[in-house]
């Protein structure tokens, strides 16, 4: 069946000294155009000015005629400007390439040419250059200069040859988008520099949302309205849409919406069939973004399942695909979930410098859902770091990003990370209150991986206050939902949360054999903080039944993971296990000193439910020793932390010791 085939004409306008950059062009068109703009029903062709410049005229006159059918004119500049066009110097530009920009301006302004849009990119140069810039550099930074107080034409910068390719790659990116919503002339636009630490930028980043079909067709309505369906609670209605549409439509952007939907709604198994026929339909036709993208969806879905060696490696087969389509806002993604599956192994360095990269690209690429989602799981990374004010930092802007853009699902997200920041330092009402908007949001949206880990969240401030009965009831809730949506990693968080309450109420025999179903769990994934909570655990029930030694080499093995995550809770919580160790066995020397690097490490932090356990714990041991009034002096102080942030249970068992004069052990 033959296609219609719409040719766009691209003029790339240079100085002479840019013949890589120029070569570079060339490639970047044949590639973008076999392997992405085809599909598309696009076809870019370059137009360079040698092919128009001989013959008995003026070449520039044959250049500007070309420059007069062109769609587009990428104009690139180094440190130089160029020589005048005219003959002995007759002519009212200083170079041929600003007449080139000129004519293809004029154009663009005139509905009678088809010139949509002019895109200038400047090569950086080295500081030495800038000191001594000479004429010609000069004339290229006063252009820029113009460009820039003018705001009406969009300019970017590169570093070098793969720089560039990847912003012109972009570029084509944004033009067959262009071409989808009609092929108008494309507005002016305004480059943005954004930093996740400048708050005032939030309000000028441009959005822009990727369109991979026309916007004014009745597939993408009816998509639309399926997911509006969806986003307010309508699943059946909203499931009924989406089954129709990808019957009767043959694009894959109905199932891969579909998928993604299902996904949300915890049906795995129907979300893993959609992404396998899209994966199964692109490999046919050789269509690698789909492709790319499929493996990335199925990774996910791998990972929910605790899969994490099989979603690492079809994530880095869609980056690989990504790297070759230099599709930069995929790779960005791609590095997001890499460094997530990282941080659940452990490795928290490299997940961080994936996170890194994830951001960089996001905003260079100015693409603010990317940038929010990104600034979200580097927070994420640098809370198990122990930095938590950075971390709630990044949760903020996040936020703020997503508020703006009205992403409401990610707000939610948002609430229940910076809940958990507040509750590790304490403010368990603060904490409860975003934990509490981020379930309404997730109850109204029927998204059941949000529900089950805000009722977690929600489970850990009731367990904290020691409201038991209420914590476990929470807590089953999010275990059932976790098995329910299959998300293994959620799985093993709520079983470790139900043994630190099975713990907290002397239930050891559930307390036990929750810790081994967690275990099987954590060791199937390859988590290691998860395997790390385990023993730390482990070790503090393993003391309570006075099994020492074992106690010591659980807690032991959890330190290790924790000093190399910097996990400074994990790091505090085992030093206190050690702590009433070493008490057991006359060491008070010893015990103390663990108790007070545990003190400083959660001070350092803010952690004060933390402080406030090994106050008490370090009270013990100087009661069990004689020491009263050192006793009396730690649990004064906690007494004081516990009821500035609330927990007055805590308050009153310290109250009942003063009266009673004996001390309250908290492992």
């Amino acid at each position: 069946m033959s296609i219609k085939i719409e040719l766009y004409k691209v003029f790339i306008a240079s100085p002479g000294n840019l013949e890589n950059e120029r070569k570079a062009f060339r490639q970047v068109l044949r590639r973008y155009n076999e392997e992405e703009a085809v599909y598309d029903e696009v076809l870019f062709f370059p137009i360079f000015w040698e092919r128009a410049a001989g013959g008995i005229v003026r070449p520039q006159d044959k250049i500007n005629t070309e420059i007069d059918d062109c769609d587009y004119m990428v104009l690139i500049l180094g440190d130089r400007w160029g020589s005048a066009p005219g003959v002995d110097g007759n002519s009212d530009y200083s170079s041929a390439t600003e007449e080139e920009f000129y004519r293809a301006l004029r154009n663009y302004h005139d509905e009678n040419y088809p010139m949509k849009e002019i895109v200038v990119f400047f090569k950086d140069i080295d500081q030495i250059q800038l000191d001594d810039p000479g004429a010609q550099l000069s004339k290229v930074i006063e252009f820029k200069k113009k460009l820039e107080s003018e705001k009406q034409i969009f300019f970017r910068t590169f570093e070098n040859e793969n720089d560039f390719k990847g912003k012109l790659v972009r570029t084509l990116g944004e033009w067959v988008r262009n071409h989808n919503r009609g092929g108008k002339k494309i507005g002016s636009r305004k480059k943005w520099e954004f930093s996740p630490f400048q708050n005032k930028h939030i309000e000028h980043i441009p959005f822009p949302r990727e369109k991979s079909l026309d916007e004014k067709s009745v597939l993408v309505k009816e998509l639309n309205e399926a997911k509006r369906l969806g986003e307010e609670g309508d699943i059946t209605l909203a499931e009924q849409k989406y089954e129709s549409l990808i019957i009767s439509s043959v694009e894959l952007s109905p199932k891969n919406d579909y998928a993604k939907f299902l996904f949300r709604i915890g049906k795995l198994g129907r979300a893993e069939q959609l992404y396998r026929e899209i994966l199964d339909t692109s490999d046919r036709e050789k269509n690698t973004g789909w492709t790319s993208r499929a493996n990335a969806n199925l990774a996910l879905i791998a990972r929910s399942r605790g899969e994490l060696d099989e979603a690492n490696r079809l994530l880095e087969i869609s980056l690989m695909y990504n790297k070759k389509l230099e599709h930069l806002a995929g790779m960005a993604d791609n590095y997001r979930h890499l460094a997530s599956i990282k941080r659940i192994k452990g490795d928290l360095e490299t997940a961080k410098v994936n996170a890194e990269k994830s951001l960089k690209i996001f905003k260079e690429i100015e693409y603010g859902p990317g940038i929010a989602d990104a600034c979200s799981d580097l927070g994420v990374i640098l809370r198990f770091n122990g930095d938590y004010d950075r971390a709630k930092y990044h949760y903020k802007m996040s936020f703020d990003i997503n508020k703006k853009l009205k992403r409401i699902s990610c707000q939610a997200d948002n609430n229940g990370h910076i809940g958990t920041i507040k509750r590790m330092k304490g403010d368990l009402v603060s904490a409860e209150e975003c934990y509490n908007t981020a379930t309404e949001i997730n109850l109204k949206l029927n998204r059941k991986h949000g529900l089950a880990k805000n009722m977690g969240d929600i489970g850990m401030v009731l367990l904290e206050r020691m409201e038991y009965e209420e914590a476990k009831i929470f807590m089953s809730q999010a275990l059932e939902l976790s098995h329910e949506v299959n998300n293994q990693e959620m799985v093993a968080r709520h079983l470790s949360g139900l043994v630190r309450l099975y713990l907290s109420t002397n239930n050891y025999k559930k307390a036990n054999s929750h810790l081994e179903s967690a275990l099987i769990v954590n060791k199937k994934m390859g988590a290691r903080e998860g395997i790390a909570t385990i023993y730390q655990l482990m070790g503090s029930l393993q003391y309570i039944g006075k099994q020492l030694s074992e106690s010591e080499i659980s807690t032991n093995k959890a330190l290790i993971v924790w000093e190399d995550m910097n996990n400074i809770l994990g790091i505090s919580e085992c030093y206190e296990t050690l702590a009433f160790i070493e008490r057991s066995r006359g060491n008070i020397k010893k015990a103390v000193q663990y108790c007070n690097d545990a003190i400083k490490r959660c001070k350092d932090v803010g952690a004060k439910i933390g402080e406030g356990s090994v106050r008490m714990a370090l009270a013990s041991i100087h009661n069990m020793y004689g020491e009263n009034d050192k006793a009396k002096k730690q649990l004064s102080i906690a007494r004081k932390i516990y009821g500035q942030i609330g927990i007055q249970k805590q308050v009153e068992l310290i109250d009942k010791y003063m009266a009673d004069h004996r001390l309250i052990t908290k492992i």
